[in-house]
């Protein structure tokens, strides 16, 4: 499955792609890949197995060197929206 992820508060380019590569792996992520930007909000497709944007959500909340926060979930369009908010864990 696909499932769209909006990603907003990481800073630069190379944060960016230290991110989809740390996003690759996490269990259950086939593959992730930039799909654009704009105001400081990154667009990603993110295939998955057997992860629900719900599960993707907690995954992400749980990613150490981030600390985000999940704005929005949208089961219906598989969209999650998070913000990286600060201090890493």
């Amino acid at each position: 499955s696909e499932l769209g992820l909006l990603v907003t508060g990481l800073d630069g380019l190379e944060r960016l792609r230290r991110f989809v590569a740390d996003l690759r792996a996490v269990e259950g992520v086939a593959g992730a890949a930039w799909a654009g930007s704009e105001r400081r909000q990154a667009r990603l497709r993110v295939f998955v197995e057997k992860l629900t944007p719900d599960d993707l959500g907690a995954a992400l909340m749980r990613m150490k060197g981030y600390s985000f926060e999940v704005r929005a979930v949208e089961a219906d369009y598989n969209l999650i929206e998070v913000e990286d908010v600060g201090e890493a864990r």
